[in-house]
């Protein structure tokens, strides 16, 4: 899940976030933003989120250490930080200067890139959220046994240590 949604935010990112109206005497000129156009919340959030993907494929064929740093934690935190900041470039105004073209009579809106990116990063996040908890069953488990290993002898079962009998009260 963390793989495809990071490869589905990449892909948006070249498509376009944005259609651009300006009207210029009888013309009407168009144009497009894609997420490159938008470094805080477009270009970065596309790094973070193939950032997971590439620590995910690289975990899954063992070519970095499993623990050491904590990197389900780490692609958890990576995911939110990209996922909220392309849900701000959704939600919130999605041009800066936005009011300058609509009093020259233009118009801004959304395009299909923005909502794909938004997508692929919710599913990068849900992905992460998956990942931690797994890692996080998988720790206490090997952390039971290896108690179960250090407390339990193995030759037979737990057996309480004989003490004296208590001495009888004295009259």
């Amino acid at each position: 899940m963390k793989i495809g949604g990071a490869a589905v935010v990449l892909v948006s990112s070249f498509l376009a976030w944005l259609h651009i109206q300006v009207p210029q005497g009888d013309l009407v000129r168009h144009g497009t933003a894609n997420g490159y156009d938008f470094t805080f919340t477009g270009a970065i959030p596309v790094v973070l989120a193939v950032a997971v993907g590439a620590v995910t494929v690289l975990l899954a064929i063992g070519r970095i250490p499993r623990h050491r740093p904590p990197w389900p934690l780490a692609s958890l935190l990576a995911a939110a930080l990209a996922t909220a900041l392309l849900l701000v470039r959704l939600i919130m105004n999605p041009y800066d200067r936005r009011a300058d073209l609509v009093e020259l009579g233009g118009s801004v809106s959304r395009s299909i890139g923005m909502f794909i990116a938004a997508a692929g990063g919710l599913l990068v996040f849900v992905g992460s959220i998956i990942a931690f908890r797994q890692a996080r069953r998988e720790r206490a488990n090997e952390l039971v046994d290896s108690a179960q290993l250090a407390w339990a002898p193995e030759s037979a079962p737990f057996q309480p240590p004989a003490f004296p009998p208590p001495t009888p009260p004295s009259s």
